[in-house]
């Protein structure tokens, strides 16, 4: 439900809704809310309607919609403080992150064209809607890309698990700040922690494991974020 809103509000093209008879009966007013964006609507019954979904258990609305055209990079607002997620494979974190970096209030996500697929139904469940919400740029050359915003005047943070890097606690970010995060497995790409200002990192208990990608990019993005 709360997904099928998301979309309704922020101006997404819903070709088709579906829910169950019981569905409608508990969120009548919802139902009726987003039925004035699609262009198809069908109400089924809920054994039909768990053959459809991809859940074990649905809540009775689903909604499919045309994936929207994604933003140049050209566009993005260089005064804001961005997260640049290099190769997330892995889309509960990508969720997680999104949804974390919408809450805080980052100013938008840029992912790289081998990341997961942020539209994905596990991405979006996740991220709880703010990918429906947060803008979002894919770039194919993250080089390219961190070179452009460098240009636009940004100031770029790799996060990496490395001593020597400064605790992300005691940089002082400006309007123009970018953490790059990296891939579960292998971290940020020399390429980009090579065009990067500074390398930053979570100071950590000794012996301590390593946080996963969503779990590091909350303290990094509350660290950014903060006033």
């Amino acid at each position: 439900m709360r997904l099928c809103l998301d979309a309704a509000q922020n101006g997404y093209l819903i070709d088709t809704l579906i829910y169950t008879t019981e569905s409608y009966e508990k969120h009548s007013n919802d139902i009726d809310f987003i039925k004035s964006f699609c262009n198809q609507i069908f109400e089924t019954s809920t054994q039909v309607f768990e053959k459809i979904s991809d859940t074990k258990s649905p809540q009775g609305i689903l909604c499919v919609c045309r994936i929207p055209k994604i933003k140049d990079l050209s566009e993005i607002e260089a005064k804001g403080r961005h997260v640049f997620l290099e190769n997330i494979n892995d889309p509960s974190n990508l969720g997680a992150i999104s949804r974390t970096a919408q809450a805080l209030g980052a100013s938008s996500i840029v992912l790289t064209d081998k990341s997961c697929d942020p539209f994905s139904p596990k991405a979006l469940r996740a991220s709880m809607g703010a990918l429906l919400k947060i803008p979002l740029f894919i770039v194919s050359n993250a080089s390219e890309a961190l070179s452009y915003l460098k240009d636009r005047g940004c100031r770029l943070y790799a996060s990496v698990p490395d001593p020597d890097a400064v605790s992300v606690n005691k940089i002082d970010f400006g309007k123009k700040s970018v953490i790059l995060i990296g891939n579960e497995a292998n971290g940020l790409s020399q390429e980009a922690i090579g065009l990067c200002d500074q390398k930053i990192t979570i100071p950590m208990k000794e012996n301590a494991e390593s946080l996963n990608a969503a779990a590091a990019a909350a303290i990094l993005i509350w660290e950014m974020c903060r006033e």
